[in-house]
């Protein structure tokens, strides 16, 4: 599995291994100013916050999260919901976004 992020390619046989190289990039960068915090693709389950313990609209912890300094983001998806969420992460990021077939 893998995805190019602004040019940069992130690999992993596993979401979490993904989603945690993802973070560490966009904090890094500091693209992460950009997103209003805690932020999710719908109205009942946050995908990324700095809030802690990590919570869902709902009040539920994150399922499976990975932490990257004060930020957590959920990892707990399927491999083809989890491309589709990074791509609509990145399109709030206005960072282009390529899944590459492995």
């Amino acid at each position: 599995m893998a995805v190019k992020i602004a040019g940069k390619v992130f690999d992993g046989n596993m979401v979490m291994e993904i989603y945690e190289k993802v973070l560490k990039f966009i904090v890094d960068k500091n693209y992460i100013k950009k997103l209003p915090l805690p932020w999710g693709t719908t109205d009942t389950r946050y995908i990324i916050t700095n809030q802690t313990p990590p919570v869902h609209p709902s009040g539920r912890e994150f399922f499976s999260p990975v932490k990257y300094h004060s930020y957590t983001l959920e990892t707990h998806y399927a491999r083809e919901r989890a491309m589709q969420v990074l791509n609509e992460l990145c399109q709030k990021l206005e960072l282009p976004f390529e899944k590459i077939e492995t």
